[in-house]
């Protein structure tokens, strides 16, 4: 892979969207609550290792992408993936203090439940995500390894990829063209916001939805997960 090499947004969105309507399938029979997330199934395995293998595809994908050219950190990851030696732990040293992914919360639309996919990167050290380590044990042995592939883990394995395309400036003006993330700013005002890390500048609110999952983007106001509910709530009518 070399720095001529571009992210496709159609196809990675496409795969994203395919995902999110494969796990909302498995919704009808089993909602993402909290009471039913140590439920696991083989459909949910067959994802989570999907999930898994795309996620980390286009993270070493986003490792060469432009916006990234003067990160010293990226750069020597791309030394890494060149020699075969790139780890999630890598992605971490990267990604991490660049979009303080650990503080960033998801909600699941359906049920308002709030998800934090990165949460254990919170520490100021490296722990390895749960989702992840349920794909790798999978990854190793999927029939030994079977019940780690619960509702949570896949849910929060979408979540982790779903906000990874809202936060790449190469993906996320192709969601400002599709809707997807929306606000009173023009689209050409939009896309130049979003395209740099948070807090964004300005007040107007600005929010991410699918059928299943809900962002709203940090700006100088501060909303609190009650306000970011009302918000992504389709009786909203803000927009």
């Amino acid at each position: 892979m070399s720095t001529n090499e571009t992210l496709d947004p159609v196809s990675i969105w496409d795969e994203y969207t395919y995902l999110e309507q494969e796990f909302m399938n498995s919704l009808r029979y089993l909602p993402a609550v909290p009471a039913h997330y140590n439920v696991w199934s083989v459909h949910f395995a067959d994802l989570l290792i999907r999930i898994g293998s795309i996620f980390d595809s286009f993270l070493k994908r986003t490792l060469f992408c432009g916006f990234l050219d003067k990160n010293t950190v990226a750069i020597a990851s791309r030394v890494k993936y060149e020699d075969n030696k790139i780890t999630i732990k890598d992605y971490y040293h990267l990604f991490e203090p660049c979009y303080n992914l650990s503080l960033k919360t998801v909600f699941n639309l359906i049920t308002s439940e709030p998800i934090v996919p990165f949460s254990e990167w919170g520490n100021n050290e490296y722990t390895a995500l749960g989702w992840w380590k349920a794909y790798t044990k999978l990854k190793h042995d999927r029939f030994v390894n079977k019940e780690v592939a619960t509702l949570e883990s896949t849910q929060n394995a979408l979540a982790s990829l779903f906000l990874m395309n809202l936060l790449n400036p190469e993906i996320n003006s192709l969601l400002v063209d599709y809707d997807l993330i929306r606000s009173l700013w023009s689209k050409e005002s939009l896309k130049r916001l979003i395209s740099k890390p948070e807090p964004i500048d300005g007040c107007e609110e600005i929010y991410a939805k699918t059928k299943l999952f809900g962002y709203v983007f940090e700006t100088q106001v501060k909303y609190d997960n009650p306000k970011k509910i009302e918000i992504l709530s389709p009786s909203y009518l803000q927009f």
